[in-house]
């Protein structure tokens, strides 16, 4: 699963640590939050990641089911290319006297 990494620590109860799948505490779920605020603040675009395994013979399931006792896998921070019109809009910011 990949999201908002709130939305994915709140649907996560274990993470891994070293290589071992262990439980995710309070604290542990406050320090990748503030993690995803460091990168954020960097202007990258943060998702999160978790997974869930199931056995081979698991009956059909809903959403619901699956977006429940997750396994945080991590943070992933994406810089987002520069759209083609921003130098223009820049330009024009500052031909309007908009100083940063």
């Amino acid at each position: 699963m990949k999201g908002a990494p709130e939305r994915i620590l709140a649907a996560c109860t274990h993470h891994i640590v070293a290589g071992q799948r262990r439980p995710l505490s309070e604290y542990d779920r406050q320090q990748y939050l503030f993690r995803n605020q460091e990168m954020a603040t960097r202007a990258l675009r943060v998702l999160g990641f978790a997974s869930r395994e199931f056995p081979d013979d698991v009956p059909p399931l809903r959403e619901h089911d699956l977006e429940r006792d997750l396994t945080f896998l991590g943070l992933c921070g994406m810089m987002d290319a520069p759209r083609v019109d921003a130098i223009d809009a820049i330009a024009r910011c500052h031909q309007a006297g908009i100083r940063s």
